[in-house]
């Protein structure tokens, strides 16, 4: 058997290789659903959803920011970025009662 035949093999192997039948959790941490396996078993299926793959790697790349900061700087950059989400937001709601205001 040459070595084109035997890598061809491989591949054809990989290609066949049979659906787990297991039930998975989620691996964002923010979510806990259940889910049947469908990927193969040389790369598994690890997210419900593209949204919660999404958020997993937000959270990595926001941990791989903040940890190295400390916990007290960290928590002070999440509560600032918070406090300014809140004050826009705030202002988007003032802005929009202004305007229904002016209607009636």
């Amino acid at each position: 058997m040459d070595i084109g035949s035997s890598n061809l093999d491989t591949v054809h192997a990989v290609e066949m290789a049979l659906l787990k039948d297991s039930e998975m959790i989620c691996e964002n941490p923010l979510c806990d659903v259940r889910f049947p396996q469908t990927g193969m078993a040389i790369s598994p299926k690890r997210f419900c959803c593209d949204k919660c793959k999404q958020q997993a790697s937000l959270i990595k790349r926001a941990a791989a920011l903040l940890v190295p900061l400390g916990k007290e700087r960290a928590w002070e950059i999440i509560f600032e970025s918070m406090r300014e989400t809140v004050i826009e937001v705030a202002e988007v709601v003032d802005e929009v009662s202004q305007a229904m205001r002016k209607e009636i």
